[in-house]
């Protein structure tokens, strides 16, 4: 089949995916980080059930929702629709590959989008330990679409690793045949992407402890508190 050539005058086609991409991953890690950070700050104020700090991740949620579920999801779709113009074969040859792990990434956005819209709109509503189950399921929900999605990107930057590994196991192929998912997600360099920097997750916890020092006080500045 001959697709059609989209042009974009002094712009081009790869510099707009890029621009829209670059915007769409600043939100989607925020989307992702934040989630760790809703969680922990959950658990802070379920061991010191201070009014402040509720009132401050009440504001922050909000904010938090409209950014990632409205930005995130507009920018997402728009990278599919550039691509798929930019280059029709190439979106092809993704959507065929990882037609599950797609299915399954858009899955855990699902619940990612259910949990963070019930944790908003029925803060005030929630026990705090359901809200914190909720902040959890959201966390959870981001991290595995997060691992999803750098399979399919380690596919992307690495497919030599792909083309390695495709032709062995004939016997697990027949037994799976859609085993070629199984090979092109699980890289060897999704690895070192998906895991190791998440040993920094654990600086999080220690930034939340400082936040409440830095909460605005009613009627003004922020200030440090001793």
């Amino acid at each position: 089949m001959n697709y059609p050539f989209w042009d974009i005058p002094l712009l081009g086609g790869s510099m707009l995916i890029a621009i829209i991409a670059v915007l769409h991953v600043i939100v989607s890690h925020l989307a992702i980080g934040g989630g760790f950070y809703l969680y922990f700050a959950e658990r802070k104020y379920a061991r010191e059930k201070d009014p402040k700090f509720l009132g401050y991740i009440r504001s922050h949620a909000r904010f938090f929702m409209l950014l990632t579920t409205v930005f995130g999801a507009v920018s997402g779709v728009g990278i599919w629709f550039v691509i798929a113009l930019v280059s029709p074969a190439a979106t092809s040859t993704l959507i065929h590959i990882f037609l599950y792990g797609w299915a399954i990434e858009w899955v855990f956005f699902l619940v990612e989008i259910l949990a963070i819209i019930l944790y908003v709109y029925k803060f005030d509503k929630l026990e705090p330990a359901s809200r914190e189950k909720l902040a959890f399921i959201y966390m959870a929900a981001a991290w595995l679409s997060l691992f999803i999605i750098n399979g399919i990107i380690t596919f992307m930057l690495t497919p030599v690793h792909y083309k390695r590994h495709h032709h062995i196991h004939a016997h697990a192929r027949r037994l799976l045949p859609d085993r070629q998912l199984l090979v092109g997600l699980f890289q060897p360099d999704l690895l070192a992407v998906a895991f190791l920097p998440h040993r920094r997750v654990r600086r999080v916890r220690r930034h939340i402890r400082h936040v409440h020092r830095y909460l605005p006080v009613r009627g003004g500045p922020a200030r440090e508190r001793h």
